[in-house]
């Protein structure tokens, strides 16, 4: 679990970061990870009903390996930078 944050004492929201080793065969069209891990991650929002918790909505997304992206020659002037890599963010950060 990546993080727990309670909206309020009934509501929460979980992220997952989930591993999935030994992949050896995805559906059509689909590429196997070289090694064979695929990397996924969740985001559950909880709300706890009659003393119980329960899933109310989740979101389940594959993870792409990261790799620099280029600027247009415009954003590059403006940046300095000719290269950018792309960062990965928690939930509810800037």
């Amino acid at each position: 679990m990546r993080s727990l944050r309670f909206v309020t004492p009934d509501v929460a929201l979980v992220d997952i970061d989930n591993d999935v080793r030994g992949v050896k065969a995805m559906p059509g069209g689909i590429v196997v990870p070289a090694d064979g891990v695929l990397k996924t991650q969740l985001m559950e929002v909880f709300v706890r009903r009659d003393g119980r918790w329960w899933v109310e909505a989740y979101h389940h997304v594959d993870v792409k390996p990261t790799r620099a992206i280029p600027f247009s020659a415009e954003a590059s002037a403006l940046s300095g930078r000719a290269w950018c890599t792309p960062r990965r963010r928690a939930f509810g950060q800037p």
